[in-house]
């Protein structure tokens, strides 16, 4: 399937199953993530600054869901 890697200039990058990336989202060198869970819908990430991130992801366009401090 499909999966998420993040990487260490603050990009999460989304691999299709030929290895092509086809979305990149921009955290920022301050905020990388440091875990990381896709389902192939649902994008969960734990940044450097201790803050969870859920992104839907749809075929063409890219939801904020939420974004959860602790």
């Amino acid at each position: 399937g499909q999966i998420a890697v993040g990487t260490d200039d603050g990009l999460v990058l989304i691999f299709d199953e030929k290895g092509n990336a086809y979305h990149q989202l921009k955290l920022g060198e301050e905020n990388v993530a440091v875990e990381l869970f896709y389902d192939g819908e649902i994008l969960l990430i734990a940044t450097q600054k201790n803050e969870v991130q859920l992104w839907q992801i749809t075929e063409e366009v890219l939801f904020r869901a939420s974004s959860l401090h602790h």
